[in-house]
């Protein structure tokens, strides 16, 4: 008669499952850096295309409007920059639910995650906002006189003609807060790096933050 052959199994001990559970612990702890850090650098090249679609947008406005750029203040009953711009970054009528080349996904996580929640709905949407000082009146973002006596006020915007060195002058970057009751997703003012001028949430790849030049450049700068 011939015996089947034995199986010689060995239970893992106690001592030996908690050590196979400390190694995949190690080795978590040690990729959960790494991937997030590829995480970060993928979101970060997807803004730093957005901005490159936003840039190439706004000088396809200005090459229909006479070489005039789109003011970055929100008026009345002239549109907001990004609602200039809309119709050359998507077909789609202007909806700010739907994902777009104005919605940085970074911001879209800080939104949804801030303390209280915040809706990522409407303007909160609009990540990116335009340079005020730069591509605006260095001290205001109307016109001169415009809103008198109770009429409508107009935007102050400039020709690409007027701005010396395009390639050292900032047109829209990563942007959040607050100014005159509208949301900075508008315009950028003050001093970027300035906690007070309330951009710097807008730091929100690594310590810095992207920015598009008049020339089309885009460059990630830091504090």
């Amino acid at each position: 008669m011939v015996l089947p052959p034995t199986r010689n199994r060995r239970a893992l001990t106690l001592i030996e499952l908690l050590t196979v559970i400390s190694i995949i612990v190690v080795l978590g702890a040690l990729l959960f850096p790494v991937l997030g850090s590829v995480k970060r650098k993928s979101l970060a090249a997807k803004c730093t295309s957005n901005l490159r679609q936003v840039g190439s947008a706004i000088l396809l406005y200005a090459g229909e409007n006479n070489g005039v750029l789109p003011a970055p203040a929100a008026t009345n009953p002239n549109k907001v920059w990004f609602e200039a711009v809309w119709s050359y970054l998507t077909p789609d009528a202007f909806d700010f639910t739907k994902p777009n080349s104005l919605v940085c996904p970074v911001w879209l996580d800080y939104v949804r995650n801030k303390t209280p929640p915040e809706p990522a709905t409407g303007w909160n949407r609009i990540g990116y906002g335009m340079s005020y000082v730069m591509v605006g009146s260095p001290t205001k973002g109307w016109a001169p006189n415009s809103g008198a006596s109770g009429g409508p006020q107009t935007d102050y915007a400039v020709r690409l003609t007027q701005l010396e060195r395009p390639s050292e002058v900032i047109m829209v970057a990563d942007e959040f807060g607050w100014n005159w009751g509208v949301h900075s997703q508008n315009y950028l003012s003050g001093d970027y790096f300035k906690a007070s001028s309330g951009t710097t949430r807008g730091l929100r790849h690594g310590t810095g933050a992207n920015f598009l030049f008049v020339d089309g450049r885009v460059q990630q700068l830091t504090k």
